[in-house]
């Protein structure tokens, strides 16, 4: 889907005439419709930017969804959310939502392991080889990180990983025996 498409789809889900999130609450009185209006629009460019570009619209439906449920949970007032907060519950939206169907190693799970390791600094769940491949190439992770963190790899990038993590000065014997666990995918 293209921006203006997912402008689209957004306002209607926003302020819809069957289903809109906003009909749910009060608009604010000390807004007029022009700044109404200005508010809707601000809202629409807001939560379109926190939404990846490559995604069918069945999917955006599915993480609108998702994300009607976090400002439900958030929002406890009867005016209008604010803009934060929509913006809060599509991040959680996404970082719940599972992968993209025919997606599996694209630009859904690529973001979603980028925040995922920004946050957490461990491998994220679904992560795949190409996904690695993309974190090693873009500078998000080190071949030293994805060994210690169990990153799945194939065997040219597993050797490089390994070769690094030992070359670090990390012979740290529990930390190598952690990192091998998890590539195997055993627990200990």
């Amino acid at each position: 889907m293209n921006y203006e498409q997912r402008k689209t789809v957004i306002f209607e889900w926003l302020f819809g005439q069957e289903r809109g999130q906003l009909r749910s609450y009060e608009a604010p009185e000390f807004l007029s419709n022009d700044r109404r209006r200005d508010e809707i629009n601000n809202m629409v460019e807001d939560i379109n930017s926190e939404i990846t570009s490559e995604m069918t619209p069945n999917y955006l439906s599915y993480l609108l969804g998702l994300t009607a449920t976090e400002v439900r949970k958030k929002h406890k007032g009867r005016k209008w959310p604010t803009i934060n907060t929509f913006c809060l519950s599509i991040r959680h939206a996404q970082e719940r939502a599972e992968p993209q169907e025919g997606n599996s190693c694209g630009q859904i799970n690529y973001d979603f392991a980028v925040r995922w390791w920004k946050r957490f600094k461990s491998v994220a769940p679904a992560t795949t080889k190409e996904t690695t491949e993309r974190l090693l190439s873009d500078n998000i992770i080190t071949f030293s990180d994805a060994f210690k963190s169990g990153f799945p790899m194939g065997g040219g990038t597993y050797d490089k990983a390994r070769d690094e993590f030992l070359g670090a000065g990390r012979l740290d014997a529990d930390a190598i025996i952690d990192g091998v666990t998890k590539q195997a995918g055993i627990a200990i």
